[in-house]
């Protein structure tokens, strides 16, 4: 089964924060791979979430190659 939706989510710290930063870092990097935005919230929301529909043309992932990787390296 495949599927053609992403979804993220990143709270907002403080308006100049890190974590406020990398937000405006996800929706340029998951359209170069192919997304396009459904709908994404904004700072006025207090929350970053986005759902994003894949329109690239799909390619193979090697074994054991990782899609995601998560990482917790700033201190709340």
């Amino acid at each position: 089964m495949t599927t053609d939706r992403y979804a993220w989510h990143r709270d907002y710290d403080q308006p100049d924060s890190a974590s406020s930063r990398r937000l405006t870092q996800v929706r340029p990097r998951v359209a170069e791979e192919g997304f396009v935005p459904v709908a994404v919230t904004g700072p006025a929301e207090g929350v970053g979430v986005g759902a994003h529909r894949f329109t690239g043309r799909p390619r193979p992932l090697a074994t054991g190659a990782r899609i995601f990787q998560f990482d917790r390296t700033e201190q709340r």
